[in-house]
């Protein structure tokens, strides 16, 4: 962020932070520290110089929290006490004086902490003690004769350790192609998971300015509300909010965002996350500074711009060495996307700096990514160039969200050894991913944001957060009866999903109800009302409620509506036995799909299930294998890997195997499905309770999936 000036600059620092600190209060110091969740713990070891000391402090206190401790024992327990307390979120910053011998002690012991950040070594210039070799640890640094000396450092590695912390978070797509396995995601070159889609898609629909009922002042009196109740215990965020909030159009969100504050933070672990209900409330900052990005980035499409970019821009981090390994360095030529904003600079050693180092003890690995400017201007991905926003000088460039690019190579570094992943702008996507997108975004399109929000939680498979999200919209007292239906029948399809079909008819039986009374379509809800009687058994009363959907469907020529009843007539005549029939109803409906919807979307996948389930019980074990796996290729395209559909078609093809003698795949794809009904058994226990007969249900098959899992298990002569 904004750079700070080095130490042969500062010659008379403490005097100087002197007069600051009389100038300013104690809620300035405390929003205007360096790291907001640090601590810097100082071990005097008894020997003080009143005075020094004093000023000392007060500079210290103006980067982080400071706790002067003169015993060494009660030094380390002071630290271990965060350290099991609070494992997650306090950095500490240690100051030992080697004038007490207990500061080697005090290394030694403490040293390899996960939260120690860093330890400065205070040693007066006469003094004979030797301390232990500082090679052998990696986080020491020193001696110095005063804390003046190491003051600009610390705030230094405070920058850098923040940066390191935050967890440069991206995906990865493979670029092998698929073969016959569970294990593999069947890819193909430049395949994006589906995991991303919807994460653009919320993303696009967070800054989506054609929101009329998001006023802008409300959603900021909103975030304020919703980020006071989160940081109600924190004085210094509470302060920092408050200023906000006083001068927040005074500023561009460039300056927010840059600033050495929990803001920026806690918004790109938000979207890191897909922290929904954080996104939902934090969304008029995240549009404001997308949208001020995207300006800059157009306003630099003329040759006068381009002329005084940089040929390459940097951004240093410490990456975990397991996700370097499967992630980075097992994909090259790999597309790359990052899942929030990306801070970069045009300055290599300032980026190394930020790299950190690896050190011992520690799974982490530096790493610089370089991103050859060339074609940027031809690329869709937004980024400006900050600093003139900031009065900065690190030569920042930001990136919006979501920026994408191909790994160009991967090398080291020949004097450091640090992992270099050079990046460069692509124009490439998954075509077929990005059609799904967009018809998914059709859907979407009009409707406000809360119901988007909720509906795309409902596609995801989190039926608890888009049931919440669909009760908070419904208790909106504006909304028009076409919005209210959507909710309702949505709210029904959460609870069909979630196997509670009484429940879920009650929610079609409303939705037909207010459709009825003002006129409005019904069809999609009369196929609803049919689906939840089938499910319950009313066989009569699904054939009934089909037909009548069919009727209306058929006369507005609604293609997928009459796709999706086909389908669901299909498996009321299997349930009949008419087995040869279903087969043709589910044909016509697998014509119908490929034919108007995008070729990997979820709804094809379901009708290839069907056929497979269907063949199965033919005893046509090879065929229902082959319709499983169109479904399972289509499914690993375009859901989430946890989704609760994939668990019925790893369980169906886990059956398919076991009845063909290939036990060790029935074995991987009852693992799976295991995994996944685990999950989806705890979701389902938040939303309908866990003593609902659903769930005791979901227990028993779990319980049964045990017992096949171990059924299948491989022997050593099925290995060899």
């Amino acid at each position: 962020m904004s750079s700070t000036k080095s130490c042969d600059e500062l010659p008379s620092l403490t005097s100087s932070i002197s007069h600051q600190f009389h100038s300013c209060s104690p809620n300035d110091i405390e929003s205007n520290r360096t790291l907001d969740n640090a601590q810097i713990v100082w071990f005097t070891g008894g020997i003080q110089n009143p005075t020094d000391d004093y000023i000392d402090e007060i500079a210290l206190n103006m980067i982080a929290p400071t706790e002067r401790i003169d015993d060494a024992n009660m030094f380390v327990d002071f630290v271990t006490d965060i350290q099991q307390n609070e494992p997650n979120e306090t950095l500490l910053f240690l100051i030992v004086n080697v004038r007490n011998e207990m500061s080697e002690f005090i290394i030694k012991i403490l040293h390899d902490l996960a939260q120690i950040g860093a330890i400065y070594v205070l040693q007066d210039e006469h003094n004979d003690y030797v301390l232990c070799p500082f090679e052998q640890y990696g986080k020491v640094a020193g001696p110095f004769p005063v804390v003046a000396k190491f003051y600009d450092q610390m705030k230094t590695d405070m920058l850098r350790i923040k940066r390191e912390h935050e967890c440069i978070s991206f995906d990865i797509w493979r670029v092998s192609d698929s073969i016959d396995s569970l294990n593999t995601v069947f890819q193909r070159k430049d395949q994006q998971e589906a995991a991303f889609m919807f994460g653009q898609l919320l993303k696009r629909v967070l800054v989506d300015v054609s929101n009329e009922d998001d006023d802008s002042i409300e959603s900021l009196h909103s975030m304020m509300h919703y980020l006071r109740q989160l940081f109600a215990n924190d004085k210094a965020k509470l302060n920092f909010l408050q200023k906000f909030e006083n001068e927040y159009k005074t500023h561009t969100p460039i300056y927010w965002y840059s600033l050495d504050s929990f803001l920026y933070g806690l918004v790109n672990k938000a979207l890191r996350e897909q922290n929904i209900e954080l996104l939902f409330h934090i969304r008029i900052f995240i549009r404001d500074l997308h949208q001020q990005i995207v300006a800059i980035h157009n306003r630099c499409t003329t040759m006068e711009c381009t002329a005084v970019l940089p040929t390459v821009l940097y951004r240093g981090a410490l990456m975990p060495i397991n996700e370097l390994n499967d992630k980075i360095l097992h994909n090259p030529e790999g597309l790359l996307s990052v899942n929030s904003f990306l801070s970069t600079s045009a300055n290599k050693e300032l980026a190394l700096v930020f790299a950190g180092r690896a050190q011992k003890n520690t799974n982490n690995m530096p790493v610089l990514f370089t991103i050859s400017m060339s074609g940027c201007l031809l690329s869709p991905v937004s980024f400006a160039y900050i600093d003139p926003y900031i009065n900065g000088n690190e030569q920042e460039y930001l990136f919006s969200m979501d920026a994408i690019f191909r790994i160009d190579r991967i090398d080291r570094l020949i004097d450091n050894g640090v992992y270099c992943i050079h990046l460069k702008f692509t124009n490439d996507h998954d075509s077929q991913l990005a059609a799904l997108t967009e018809y998914v975004y059709r859907q979407m399109k009009g409707a406000k944001l809360i119901s988007n929000i909720a509906f795309l939680l409902y596609e995801i498979g989190d039926y608890e957060k888009s049931a919440q999200f669909y009760l908070r919209f419904l208790q909106e007292s504006n909304l028009l009866p076409g919005e209210r239906v959507i909710a309702l029948s949505n709210l029904g399809s959460i609870y069909d999903s979630a196997g509670d079909h009484s429940k879920a008819l009650k929610y079609y039986l409303k939705t037909l109800d207010i459709e009825q009374k003002h006129e409005l379509s019904s069809d999609r809800t009369l196929c609803n009302i049919g689906y939840a009687y089938w499910r319950l058994q009313q066989y009569e009363l699904a054939r009934k409620y089909y037909q009548l959907a069919l009727n209306m469907a058929l006369s507005t020529r609604d293609n997928e509506l009459i796709a999706c009843i086909y389908d669901n007539i299909a498996t009321l005549l299997a349930d009949e036995n008419d087995l040869n029939q279903a087969l043709v109803y589910h044909e016509k409906a697998l014509k119908i799909r490929e034919e108007h919807l995008p070729p990997i979307h979820k709804n094809i996948a379901m009708t290839h299930y069907n056929t497979g389930n269907l063949l199965f019980r033919q005893g046509n074990f090879d065929d229902s294998l082959k319709a499983l796996k169109q479904c399972l290729h289509i499914q690993l395209l375009s859901l989430p890997p946890d989704h609760s559909d994939l668990r019925m078609t790893f369980t169906r093809i886990a059956d398919t195997y076991r009845h063909l003698g290939r036990h060790e795949e029935a074995f991987d794809a009852i693992a799976r499905a295991m995994k996944i009904n685990l999950q989806a058994i705890e979701m389902n226990c938040r939303l309908l309770g866990s003593d609902h007969p659903n769930i005791q249900s979901d227990l028993e098959q779990l319980r049964l999936l045990s017992t096949e899992l171990n059924r299948n298990r491989p022997t050593v002569d099925d290995k060899t």
